[in-house]
Formats: structure tokens, C-alpha cells, sequence
């Protein structure tokens, strides 16, 4: 099933994805002179105590939300150079070079299936800071549309357009959301990559918990640099019931509902599943388009999918995040991942 003629050609009439499309060339043609003169102007210090000072008090102005523009692409820089060390360090080539811009990163919009959790849309992104509002205003559009679809208009923590968009986070979190969003751009050059950029649905979960991944390694190495601890949870968070476990039981049985055919059964189930969510956690809307999104990344949202077990273990059998990547970035289809774990001893199943 293809999408609808009205969301295929969305752009050449007003409704509410072309009022908030995001674009990619005029953010690259905006941005890119910036960076590039950042790059060869901004002077960034090599000890590593006056680092870590730089990047304490980026931390007290972006909790305090006063981070300015002069301390936020002194901090880029810097992170782009720690994550070039950390790189180097593990032997691999670092092409393209790393850059990215600590902003805020578009939305997208996802459109899946009624009958069966599967994302069916291209990455259309749309405006930052959309409000509740508006996204369900477009929401409402697609769901019009054709009503055998759901939507769902999540915010990104970082996007790989160029230059790429990483959110403003904390230095460290910024560190490892920055490198798995170079890893997205060095991939591109590869089929995993490229495959991924132009739509193929099959590698979108690899692409992205390979990412994940890398960039994991990537902020371990610099946390060794800086003497910094992992950070951890709070007293508060620590005692809260497990968002990925909790969401990973409501995936499963709506992954059950669906499979014997009991489509709005399954969505009232979501509608009962929110609420009692939101007791605990903000969220704002629960359906099909929310876990084809938020299950290729590899958590709770996925179900049963073994990917995430299987790109551990690759990983493991790699001896080294260089051999992981020259394993993992020539998959251009399932099957070929396929191949390569059984290549490597590894059950392509749970």
C-alpha cells in the first residue's frame, strides 16, 4: 500500500506539512559558511584541565538556558575535535570530517500502518517547536487522508543533514548524540548508509543501533580523556518503573492483537496503555507511527526485533569498532545482514 496522492505530492498545495516543512537546502546554504569559518577561526585550547572547564560551564549555561552562540561553537568545535581523537584512536579513517550545529533538531513525520507496525513514509521533516497543537493537526491530515493510516510527529535529538543538527544537550550526552550522527554521514558513503538515505525500510533499524553503538564507544573514550564519571541516574529516576521494559510489554501484546487481525481492539489498548503512562512519564500519543519510529533505535519500542542482540554480538566478534564498521557498512538488505551474522557464528533469529 502506497501512500495517498495527497501526501505523496504534499508540497504542491497548502495544507499543514507544507506550512511546516523544514528545509534541508536552505539550512545547509544558512549554515554551512558558518561552520566552515568556525572551523578555521575559532581557537579552542589543548589542555585537557582548561577543557574541562570550557565544557563545566557550558553545562551550568545550558541548564540554566542562557547557553549563547559564542560559548555554544566554541564547544562544537571542541567536540568535534574530541570525537576526531576518540576516532583516530580506534584506527579508523575519519572521512567525512566531523562538523555538526548544537540547535534544535527538526521533527519528522512518521506514518505507518493500521493493520501492521511498519513506516511507510519518507523522512518528511518538519519545523522545530512544533506545538502539541499543530502536531496533531497534521496528524489529523494524514489520518484523513487514508484512514487505514496512523501518524505521529516526534521531535529528533539529532539528524544527519548538513551541516548535521545534534539538540543542545549536556556536553556528554551532546559528545555521544554528535558521533552517532557521524556515523550516520560516514555510513552514507557505503550501502548501509545510502540505502538507508533513500528510504529502504529493511536497513533502517541496522543503520541506526549501528550508530548507537559507535556512538556509545566514541563518549566512553572521551569520558576516559576527561576523568569525567558516566552520569547517572537520579534518586527519583533510578526508582521509577523502566520506561523500556514497560513500553516493551505494550509492544508485544499490540504486536499480538495485530497479528490475529484485531486492529481496533489493539488501539483501544494503546489509548488505555497512554493514559496509564502518563501517570509516570509525559507522553503524548501512543499508536502504530510511535513504534514504527521508536523501535528502529533498538529499545523497548521494538518488540522482538533481534536486532539490537545481534549488532552487540557483531560487535563482539569484531574485536574492534574499526572491523565493526567494515563488517556492518556494505549490508544493503536484511538478507545480507543475514549473511553476515552467520558468517560470524551468529543466530540470525531469537
Amino acid at each position: 500500500m502506497g501512500l495517498p496522492l495527497k501526501l505523496r505530492f504534499w508540497w504542491l498545495y497548502p495544507n499543514p506539512i507544507s506550512r511546516n516543512n523544514f528545509s534541508i537546502l536552505k539550512w545547509g546554504l544558512t549554515q554551512t559558511f558558518g561552520k566552515i569559518k568556525d572551523a578555521f577561526f575559532i581557537v579552542q585550547t589543548s589542555e585537557i584541565e582548561d577543557r574541562r572547564k570550557v565544557y563545566r560551564k557550558y553545562d551550568e549555561l545550558v541548564a540554566d538556558g542562557k547557553a549563547d552562540s559564542p560559548m555554544v561553537a566554541l564547544v562544537e568545535e571542541m567536540v568535534a575535535t574530541d570525537i576526531t581523537e576518540a576516532l583516530w584512536a580506534e584506527g579508523i579513517r575519519v572521512f567525512p570530517p566531523v562538523i555538526f550545529k548544537a540547535w534544535r533538531p527538526p521533527s519528522v513525520l512518521v506514518i505507518s500502518k493500521r493493520k501492521k507496525i511498519k513506516n511507510i513514509s519518507p523522512s518528511l521533516l518538519l519545523q522545530p517547536g512544533l506545538t502539541a497543537e499543530q502536531r496533531e493537526e497534521i496528524e489529523r491530515f494524514v489520518e484523513k487522508q487514508n484512514p487505514s493510516l496512523r501518524a505521529y510527529v516526534p521531535d529528533l535529538g539529532g539528524i544527519a543533514v548538513f551541516p548535521p543538527i545534534v539538540h543542545l544537550y549536556p556536553a556528554q550526552l551532546l559528545i555521544e548524540v554528535a558521533a552517532h550522527e557521524w556515523g550516520h554521514t560516514h555510513l552514507v558513503f557505503f550501502p548501509l548508509g545510502f540505502y538507508y538515505l533513500w528510504g529502504k525500510g529493511e536497513v533502517a533499524s541496522i543503520n541506526e543501533i549501528a550508530c548507537s553503538i559507535l556512538g556509545r564507544e566514541i563518549i566512553r573514550r572521551v569520558r576516559a580523556k576527561y576523568g569525567w564519571a558516566e552520569e547517572r541516574a537520579t534518586p527519583a529516576e533510578a526508582t521509577r518503573p523502566d520506561y523500556g521494559k514497560t513500553i516493551h510489554g505494550i509492544r508485544q501484546e499490540m504486536d499480538r492483537l495485530l497479528a490475529l487481525g484485531k486492529v481496533e481492539e489493539a488501539e483501544e489498548f494503546l489509548r488505555e496503555s497512554a493514559d496509564s503512562l502518563r501517570q509516570t512519564w509525559e507522553i503524548r500519543k501512543l499508536n502504530q507511527a510511535y513504534f514504527a519510529f521508536h523501535g528502529k533505535y533498538g529499545g523497548g519500542a521494538g518488540g522482538d526485533d533481534p536486532t539490537a542482540r545481534q549488532l552487540r554480538e557483531l560487535r563482539q566478534k569484531a574485536g574492534s569498532l574499526k572491523n565493526f564498521l567494515k563488517l556492518i557498512r556494505g549490508i544493503w538488505s536484511r538478507k545480507r545482514f543475514e549473511e553476515i551474522l552467520a558468517e560470524n557464528g551468529i543466530k540470525p533469529s531469537t
